[in-house]
């Protein structure tokens, strides 16, 4: 199974981590590090952070970016995507999908850590994830939060 490059996932998150900027690993990336067997082909970071801070961040480290328009049924703030070293990593700025019974933003919240990587809350990916009707991903994470204590 493919896996992304940690090491520049680590890369862009001390960059946001430096500018005091609270984000965290989603998507694939986290089910990944919560033992799920679902491939990864690119990390995905969230944030709340303004849109400013964080190009801020990543100049400040002089990490290119590109900045790619929001597509349904996404409607983020902001979405830039970097390429190091051959990996892929996605920085979603106030997460929000438009779905047919409404608009939802998932909110960035770090639950833990894993390799020096902040990790977003498997409830909100959930709930994400059913919104998405990506009803395996959906269910490993049901299964994955009933079985913690």
């Amino acid at each position: 199974m493919f896996m992304p490059d940690i090491t520049s996932l680590q890369c862009v998150s001390k960059a946001l981590s430096a500018a005091n900027i609270v984000h965290a690993v989603g998507g694939s990336g986290l089910l990944h590090f919560l033992g799920a067997g679902f491939a990864v082909n690119d990390w995905d970071i969230t944030t709340d952070a303004p849109q400013h801070a964080v190009i801020n961040a990543l100049e400040a480290e002089a990490l290119p970016y590109q900045t790619k328009p929001p597509r349904l049924p996404y409607q983020s703030a902001y979405l830039f995507t970097l390429m190091l070293d051959g990996t892929s990593i996605d920085i979603i700025g106030n997460f929000t999908l438009v779905t047919p019974d409404g608009t939802h933003h998932i909110k960035t919240s770090v639950t833990a850590h894993h390799q020096g990587v902040p990790l977003g809350s498997p409830e909100q990916w959930r709930q994400a994830y059913l919104r998405l009707n990506r009803q395996e991903k959906a269910d490993w994470l049901t299964t994955y939060l009933n079985k913690q204590p």
